[in-house]
């Protein structure tokens, strides 16, 4: 339910940065079900066509397992953190799943003791983040495309009392 109203505000603050013409990154891990709630299906239809996709590993920024992850934009810049995955050049072995089988003979993978360890951003993502960004600034200062962001509801489900409320305090 939590993670339901959180993927609702992240997609208002989406819609809220195209319409301030403010370049935005959304990372998630690879095996992420993130793009299939229906908040992010409507986004990315008001969106169409602004939205650009990329896989990277971050593994490949010095990260402590290999990590596949998703990335979406409203700008090309993505692209330039799109790096191929080389197992030589992972620095860790680190203990993130677990794989097993149940007694029902079905295949199981759970998280490691390490699993927590991958949800910190390795310093040469960020790095690599922000070199794409005044790469970008510097070169293309360009307007986002113009996207009609009517909302067709109250969107209830962000609960934007609640969020007003707690900025507030």
């Amino acid at each position: 339910r939590v993670a339901n109203l959180l993927v609702s505000r992240v997609m208002l603050l989406l819609l809220f940065c195209q319409s301030r013409n403010i370049y935005w990154v959304l990372e998630q891990p690879g095996g992420t079900i993130m793009h299939h709630h229906p908040r992010f299906t409507q986004v990315l239809k008001s969106l169409k066509g602004c939205i650009r996709r990329q896989w990277t590993w971050m593994g490949m920024f010095g990260g402590s397992s290999s990590k596949a992850t998703r990335l979406w934009s409203n700008h090309k810049l993505v692209h330039k953190l799109y790096r191929k995955l080389d197992r030589s050049c992972v620095r860790s072995s680190a203990d993130v799943s677990r794989v097993g089988v149940n007694s029902s003979g079905k295949r199981t993978v759970s998280g490691g003791p390490d699993l927590k360890d991958t949800q910190a951003y390795p310093e040469d993502f960020g790095h690599a983040v922000a070199s794409a960004y005044l790469s970008v600034k510097q070169h293309n200062n360009v307007a986002l495309p113009y996207v009609d962001l009517t909302l067709d509801d109250g969107w209830a489900d962000a609960q934007l009392q609640e969020a007003l409320r707690k900025l507030a305090t």
